[in-house]
């Protein structure tokens, strides 16, 4: 795992770059959180391999929510789904420990996060992933986008955080 957790959180809140450089890093295959352009949030998810249960990626992935919300600011998540998607589906643990987060986290969650930003290159696993991601978020203020960029979909999180 790769995390780049800034210990100032003020240090980066204007950051211009519209990507750190190396994100996400290259021949790293697990997870990835940076938080180098906060109040944007940076996430790498990787692929689950067949039989795989995954549910280390779900620690990592729900640790890092976390942290995001333990700043009690407003934020917006970009992740990178590209190798996610290339391994289709959450195992049930996956779901099962997404769902128990979210119960506890929601009101916190939907306080601070403006939005969700998946970067996805292919058009249509794009537009098949924004419908599902919108039907999850359902009538929750959280917003969701997908870029085929990284620096278009940060500029799309900087947009929700506007």
């Amino acid at each position: 795992m790769v995390n780049r957790m800034n210990p100032n959180p003020d240090a980066s809140m204007n950051a211009q770059a519209p990507e750190p450089p190396g994100f996400p890093a290259p021949g790293v295959e697990g997870f990835q959180a940076d938080f180098s352009l906060w109040p944007v949030l940076l996430a790498r998810l990787p692929g689950r391999q067949p039989g795989q249960p995954g549910l280390e990626r779900a620690r990592q992935w729900l640790g890092t929510l976390e942290a995001a919300l333990q700043r009690q600011q407003p934020f917006a998540v970009v992740c990178d789904m590209n190798a996610y998607i290339s391994h289709k589906g959450e195992s049930p643990e996956e779901k099962k420990a997404a769902a128990l987060w979210m119960k506890s986290h929601l009101a916190a969650f939907h306080q601070y996060c403006r939005g969700n930003v998946y970067v996805i290159a292919d058009d249509a696993a794009r537009a098949g992933l924004l419908a599902s991601g919108r039907q999850q978020a359902g009538a929750s203020p959280v917003r969701v986008a997908a870029a085929a960029t990284l620096p278009e979909a940060v500029a799309l999180a900087r947009q929700m955080l506007a």
